[in-house]
């Protein structure tokens, strides 16, 4: 038997100051999420039961030696046993909900009876040690000393931490590597510094507790973040889907029309433009693309497009200048920009006729598609309110080029000159 010294004492103390302090800050942390799923419900229990644990030990640690206070020091004893055994309780049911919450994996409500029974039985065995003495209990001097059982202090939770391991092991194969290498690194950690404190008196167990709940909190944020990006590129697919199935209604009103108008002079015209306009219809909204299309097939479906539109202004002229075309861009990039530059462009002039230039060009890192038109231009730092599916066209356009590919539009514009955007399409896997 030995007591434990001043100097382990200050160590011990120092480091569950630390761990406390850190502990918190990460619970507030979390608690700002406001989730509500098991996973993170067993995750914030461990972290408070570690929280609780550290700051009874504490407690404990400063009442020693002080006969007034023994109350407090059996007081404080007994509550970290407790914390102590949940905070291995909750590690178990952390990792068994998180199985299930992401992977579907179900856990025996029988085997958690069982652990958590054996965690009371455990608790109670060290809690009865103040008075039997098996492990570490409070001397006549009102100091901690170690008991001829000490060493099987930590040994008692080493069943339960080889499950959590065995846990971690069995469902590597569907689970992350960073997660299982976190699991089972805390399980084993956690047996050889747990054997190490009940050999040495120390606290070290209590620093791989803190260093496992910020790096389960690291791996949970980022895990977040890619779900967000997922369901943010969910959204612009569904958008796009939404496009295709919302055509501006004046553009079908006013090719039908043009369509009436051929069929009374030019049936032959007429019928020219209505294999036109189901091209269109086809390429650019009927088909269900998946979210990037090569851009020669955008290219086609542009030209379809125009060959419609043309019809009812004659005076406009299209150019091409396309340097690259091996390459991919979501469905519906191209058009909106293009119709923006008709109908508020080249159509805002006294007359309408104009020219609007689609050129396309590559750099090291990525590909360019530029449209400018001659139109009456606009000052790009007047906000603009928006007056039709066009503008709401090109600010969606600019958004899935960013979330689908991780590319920008840039827009400059001189009043009376015409307006020119850029859309850069980087060379890297697109989502």
């Amino acid at each position: 038997m030995r007591i434990i010294t001043n100097y382990l004492s200050g160590v011990n103390l120092g480091i569950e100051f630390c761990g406390v302090c850190l502990l918190i800050l990460l619970l507030v942390a979390i608690n700002m999420k406001k989730s509500t799923s098991k996973e993170m419900y067993y995750y914030k229990s461990f972290i408070a039961s570690n929280v609780i644990a550290l700051c009874t030990d504490i407690l404990a640690y400063i009442v020693t030696g002080n006969k007034d206070m023994v109350f407090v020091l059996i007081t404080m004893s007994i509550l970290a046993y407790i914390a102590t055994g949940f905070s291995a309780f909750y590690f178990y049911t952390y990792l068994q909900s998180h199985y299930n919450d992401r992977y579907s994996i179900a856990y025996s409500e029988r085997n958690f009876r069982i652990v958590y029974g054996y965690v009371i039985v455990v608790s109670l065995l060290y809690i009865s040690s103040i008075w039997t003495k098996w492990f570490y209990f409070i001397n006549s001097e009102y100091l901690y000393e170690s008991g001829k059982y000490a060493a099987l202090t930590g040994i008692l939770y080493f069943p339960l931490l080889l499950i959590c391991f065995y846990a971690a092991y069995k469902n590597r194969q569907i689970a992350t590597k960073r997660e299982t290498m976190i699991h089972s690194l805390f399980s084993v950690l956690y047996i050889i510094m747990g054997y190490i404190d009940a050999t040495f008196a120390t606290s070290f167990h209590y620093l791989v507790a803190v260093l496992f709940a910020f790096l389960i909190y690291i791996v949970i944020s980022v895990e977040q973040q890619q779900e967000l990006a997922e369901k943010e590129t969910e959204l612009v697919k569904s958008e796009l889907n939404a496009m295709r199935l919302q055509m501006n209604p004046h553009f079908i009103y006013n090719t039908l029309a043009s369509i009436d108008g051929l069929c009374m002079f030019d049936p032959e015209e007429a019928r020219k433009l209505i294999a036109k306009f189901t091209k269109h219809l086809r390429g650019s909204y009927l088909d269900n693309s998946p979210s990037t299309i090569p851009f020669e097939k955008e290219l086609e479906n542009l030209k379809s497009y125009f060959a419609v539109e043309q019809v009812r202004f004659p005076d406009i002229n299209f150019v091409t200048d396309i340097k690259v075309s091996d390459f991919d861009v979501p469905p519906l990039t191209v058009q909106p920009v293009f119709e923006n530059a008709i109908k508020h462009g080249i159509c805002g002039k006294e007359e309408t006729e104009g020219t609007i230039t689609l050129s396309t060009f590559e750099k090291d890192n990525c590909y360019h598609i530029v449209i400018s038109d001659d139109g009456v231009g606009f000052d790009i730092n007047q906000k603009k309110e928006s007056d039709g599916r066009a503008h709401l066209g090109v600010a969606n356009t600019k958004k899935r080029l960013e979330l689908i590919c991780g590319g920008q539009m840039i827009t400059t514009s001189e009043i009376g000159v015409g307006t020119t955007v850029d859309m850069i399409i980087p060379k890297k896997e697109i989502q």
